[in-house]
Formats: C-alpha cells, structure tokens, sequence
C-alpha cells in the first residue's frame, strides 16, 4: 500500500502547480483585466493550497483505490479531474473573494471560469504525468536476476 505522501505525489503536484503558475498568472491579469502582481499572488497562494489537496486527495485515491494509473480510462481520468477540481474550488473560493475584492458570488464564478481551463489542463498533466513516471520507475528499476 502507498503512503499519502511519496516521492512520486511530490514531484506530481510540485510540477503541476509550477506550470499552472506560468500559464495562468497572466491568463487571469488578460481575463479579469486585473495587476499581473496581483494575480499572480492569487496564483500563487492558489497553487498553495492545491498542493496540498494535490497531494491529500492523490494520496487517498492511491491508498483507497490502489489502481494501476497507467490503465486508468478516460472516463475515469475525467472523473478523477472533476473531483479534484472541485474540491479546489471549495478551498480556493474565499481566498479568490477576498484577494479580488469580490463577493462569495462573484468569485465563484470566476472559480468557474477557471475550471474550464483547468480542467483539460489537470486531465492532460495527470495522463502524461503518469506515463511518464512509469516508464521511469520501469527503467530504474534494477533487473531481475535469474539464478
């Protein structure tokens, strides 16, 4: 059984919110016609927060669903993606009010607006990510010895 936290989930969600911190900084200062400083410390603090659920919610899938990843299904990626995102949004939601001076309503369309985005993003990284590391894992790992 895999621990909630590895090696694996650390690099995972190190990578994932390191790329989503250099596309979406300036994306939101574009979309919400807002200071890229001040989206991009959103994003940053974002990026926080879904590291650790990142690495929470990865950790209880692989504990409680101990599934070869490299043979998950779309639709099984899909749903993976939707849940986790929506946890975020949970998570997220007062942080994005407060940060962009919105009301609870306001920000949770925005949250919204980010998730489609995010989305396709969340389910592509996971799937290259996955079949990354296994061909790594698979080529570091020492070879059987045949007596």
């Amino acid at each position: 059984m895999k621990t909630i936290l590895n090696k694996e989930r650390i690099i995972h969600a190190t990578g994932f919110e390191l790329i989503a911190i250099l596309l979406f900084t300036p994306l939101m200062a574009w979309v919400l016609n807002a200071e890229v400083a001040t989206t991009g410390a959103l994003t940053v603090m974002m990026s926080l927060l879904a590291m650790l659920w990142n690495m929470v919610y990865n950790g209880l899938i692989d504990r409680y669903w101990p599934t070869d990843r490299q043979q998950w299904r779309f639709r099984v990626r899909l749903l993976h993606g939707v849940a986790f995102e929506a946890g975020l949004v949970v998570l997220c939601l007062p942080l994005a009010a407060w940060m962009l001076g919105l009301t609870l309503w306001q920000a949770f369309f925005v949250e919204l607006a980010f998730f489609v985005f995010i989305l396709p993003y969340t389910v592509l990284y996971n799937w290259v990510f996955d079949k990354a590391w296994g061909r790594w894992q698979s080529k570091t790992k020492p070879a059987a010895v045949v007596v």
